[in-house]
């Protein structure tokens, strides 16, 4: 067995601390005789690899609210994965409706937003006395056809989506979808007429007093769907892919803070940590945490997004709070298991989506680092910051005798998603 030094907390004298490995695992640490005898002249420490996803997360948040104070249920993905939803809408309401677990980075729970949503609306026990029989048919009747046209309705949104992508056009998309788009104009118009009937029914129906919790009622028997308020995901793709989106750029070294964030602590006993951390770019960066030393006075990393945006979310109409709140405790026809707060199926809810496009990183280190890159298939295994390969390059150069620059960079023209934000329910 040997000895070796891992040096945290800047290196004092306190916190070093010796990890035992035997003759096969040292030698594994690095692959040129020089380099081993260089860092173990100079207790040269290993990557920790928490350190390094805390750093980011801090800085990537840090960036993305400019530094506003106050609590942050941002969730970090650390492995992005594709935004596609103008091509492919299904893909919107899967990742809105998720689940997530409670913690800095983002880990779905096994639960549905909408599932569960519908699960409790529907176990309320009160509200279902019917007061005009008539009022009640005439009800179901449009209920029934408004439910027939969300198919259309998300067909056309997708062709309107596709049709703007090429079009040369200043319009917004909700003005341009509204205004070129005759299939969805046509039918979102129609459907809109039927929920004016719907609402009018429901209180004839089943009183003034009860009409809130029938109106959701009737909302969940439909497809339950989300919209993207303001800037939309075709919109920023355009820009981004015409070079007028907005950049951001943040930066790395062995100062920046890697505490986590506590808001998610002050509301939780304990964290998930999403088994994702063990891969995505930066496991891939460091080859299993072998690698780079993020306490070395010459790390530096500076991650760049050619354009990124914040694109706020909300589901539709069949979501109340009001009646969330009303009805929280119940009464209910069966048991109602838990929902909202540590441990609830339905403690948060997706507020915006984080996207970035053709993001850059720069890393410099110190010589001993440089041979964690002579083989870039290390970085090719599950894609370039992506949960799907993507074409990248690789370049590499020395900048001074101890100084190693890394320069990643991919120009996929599909953004990413980086991160997402929540709030409690109910708030």
């Amino acid at each position: 067995m040997r000895e070796y030094i891992d040096c945290v907390q800047g290196c004092s004298k306190t916190s070093r601390i010796k990890r035992h490995f035997t003759e096969k695992e040292y030698s594994a640490l690095y692959d040129n005789e020089e380099v081993l005898a260089d860092a173990e002249k100079e207790n040269y420490g290993l990557l920790d690899q928490q350190k390094i996803w805390e750093k980011y997360r801090h800085e990537l948040v840090q960036a993305l609210t400019r530094g506003k104070k106050g609590p942050s249920y941002i969730q970090v993905l650390s492995i992005p994965e594709d935004a596609a939803w103008d091509e492919n809408p299904a893909q919107f309401k899967e990742i809105c409706d998720r689940e997530p677990y409670w913690d800095q980075f983002y880990s779905t729970s096994p639960y549905k937003i909408s599932t569960e949503y519908k699960n409790f609306i529907e176990n309320v026990k009160a509200g279902n006395n019917v007061v005009d029989q008539g009022s009640k048919k005439e009800l179901d009747k449009y209920v029934a056809q408004h439910a027939s046209l969300e198919g259309n309705l998300r067909n056309a949104k997708r062709d309107c989506y596709k049709q703007f992508a090429t079009a040369n056009t200043n319009l917004p998309l909700d003005q341009y979808m509204k205004t070129k788009c005759t299939s969805y104009k046509n039918t979102l118009n129609q459907m809109q007429d039927i929920a004016t009937y719907i609402e009018f029914y429901t209180i004839l129906a089943y009183g003034e007093a009860n009409a809130n919790l029938q109106k959701v009622r009737n909302e969940v028997k439909g497809g339950m769907d989300y919209h993207e308020a303001g800037t939309s995901l075709s919109e920023f793709k355009k820009l981004a892919q015409k070079g007028q989106g907005t950049s951001l750029k943040f930066n790395m070294n062995h100062f920046t803070s890697s505490d986590s964030s506590q808001t998610y602590a002050s509301y939780a006993k304990g964290l998930k940590r999403p088994s994702s951390l063990n891969g995505g770019f930066f496991s891939q960066l460091t080859a299993s945490g072998k690698g780079i030393s993020t306490k070395s006075e010459q790390f530096k990393m500076s991650i760049d997004f050619k354009a990124y945006k914040r694109i706020n979310i909300a589901p539709n109409d069949w979501f109340r709070l009001d009646v969330l709140r009303k009805y929280k405790n119940g009464p209910f026809t069966n048991a109602q298991p838990n929902l909202f707060g540590n441990g609830g199926r339905l403690r948060l809810l997706p507020t915006a989506i984080y996207v970035a496009y053709q993001p850059k990183f720069t890393l410099i280190v110190n010589k001993k680092d440089a041979f964690n890159f002579k083989n870039s298939k290390r970085l090719g295994k599950s894609g370039f910051f992506s949960s799907k390969k993507t074409t990248y390059s690789v370049n590499s150069q020395f900048k001074s005798s101890d100084e190693y620059i890394v320069t990643m960079s991919t120009t996929s023209t599909t953004p990413q998603v980086i991160a997402m934000d929540f709030m409690p329910i109910p708030w």
